[in-house]
């Protein structure tokens, strides 16, 4: 329990909050703005979904050009040929070097390889 400092509180009774004196609720209430309470309903809110996205992407240099789709699909190939499974495939980045003309490739962030980019 907290040692009461002041001589004037320590003389008193503590006092709990059964026996206080209870506030005067009619003031209190008389004083207090009026509050209505609102019953409207929200409109339901529908969203359009829209389909996915088809996005091609085609490298054109020194004459030739590739689909990164083919490049896409020699990465899983070299993947599942190095005895993964294709339902294990994450992520496939592809880097491209047209001036050494090589596609570099990373499957799932720790398998990689290169092919000729053209």
């Amino acid at each position: 329990m907290a040692k009461v400092t002041n001589k004037r509180m320590a003389s008193r009774p503590a006092q709990t909050l059964s026996s206080a004196a209870p506030m005067k609720a009619e003031k209190a209430s008389a004083k207090a703005p009026k509050v209505e309470v609102m019953t409207e309903t929200i409109p339901e809110v529908t969203m359009k979904v829209h389909p996915e996205i088809t996005v091609n992407v085609e490298i054109q240099a020194m004459g030739k050009s590739r689909d990164t789709q083919d490049l896409a699909a020699i990465a899983k190939s070299a993947f599942m040929h190095a005895g993964h499974e294709e339902n294990e495939i994450r992520t496939v980045d592809v880097y491209l070097k047209p001036e050494e003309n090589k596609a570099y490739y990373l499957v799932n962030g720790n398998f990689s390889g290169s092919a000729d980019l053209f």
